[in-house]
């Protein structure tokens, strides 16, 4: 059964961590997968119903093999993957964040050379 856990945001809405369990792995490791939901009506009952409902389908998907289990990825193996494909990046930065991007990260990309 999936795990549901009420988030309550400061605006006074909440969004639900859901959590299913897979059991563990060789290492004793627990295997989960976890999803957030957004309810769209504002009345707590209502809104705690539609996360259920996500729930179970949700549980559903996992158990079922339609999500992948291990979905996420290190930056380091993302790196591997987007070399070997021959692909590119491009970085695309709000007004807000474009002093944070010439002041720190723009050195250290120039400084960045292919192997």
């Amino acid at each position: 059964m999936a795990s549901i856990t009420e988030r309550k945001k400061t605006d006074g809405t909440c969004s639900y961590l859901i959590t299913v369990s897979l059991g563990r792995d060789e290492k004793n490791k627990k295997i989960k997968k976890t999803t957030t939901f957004t309810a769209k009506s504002k009345a707590p009952t209502k809104a705690r119903k539609e996360a259920e409902a996500y729930a179970c389908e949700f549980e559903k998907k996992v158990l079922a093999g339609d999500l992948p289990v291990d979905d996420s990825i290190t930056f380091a193996a993302f790196a591997g993957i987007l070399h070997h494909s021959g692909s590119t990046i491009t970085i695309s930065v709000g007004l807000n964040n474009r002093g944070i991007l010439s002041g720190l990260l723009r050195p250290a990309l120039t400084t960045i050379r292919p192997s």
